[in-house]
């Protein structure tokens, strides 16, 4: 999965970026600092200013294996997506539940009857 990031005027140094599997945390701060001199007159225009953004990711993340680049003011990260464990089936023994079934009912003195009506669902 690729992620494209606009960040103008910010160098690599001035960047804090952390991934999760879940969410990627970008922080940083930018500055501009412009000096100009004409005849007897200085003028001298600064901006700074820090800002940070977490983005929510649609899947999850391998966040050891995250490659970065920064040119031209666009960052973009390469997420290599994490494999998801394959769900696990487990099989139930019908025969056994039907025996736990009749015991527990065995104890309520409507052993007959609950059985007798288990026996017309089974062959139905």
């Amino acid at each position: 999965m690729l992620l494209r990031v606009e960040i103008p005027g910010v160098e690599g140094k001035d960047l804090d970026i952390q991934v999760t599997q879940d969410a990627v945390s970008i922080a940083g701060e930018h500055r501009y600092e412009k000096h100009s001199q004409s005849n007897s007159k200085v003028h001298s225009e600064f901006r700074y200013g820090k800002f940070a953004r977490v983005i929510p990711l649609p899947t999850k993340v391998q966040n050891q294996k995250v490659k970065a680049d920064l040119k031209d003011g666009i960052l973009i990260l390469t997420l290599p997506k994490l494999e998801q464990e394959q769900s696990k089936v487990f099989k139930v023994n019908l025969d056994q539940s039907q025996s736990a079934t009749a015991s527990m009912q065995a104890g309520n003195g409507n052993t007959q009857s609950n059985i007798t009506s288990q026996q017309s669902l089974q062959t139905t």
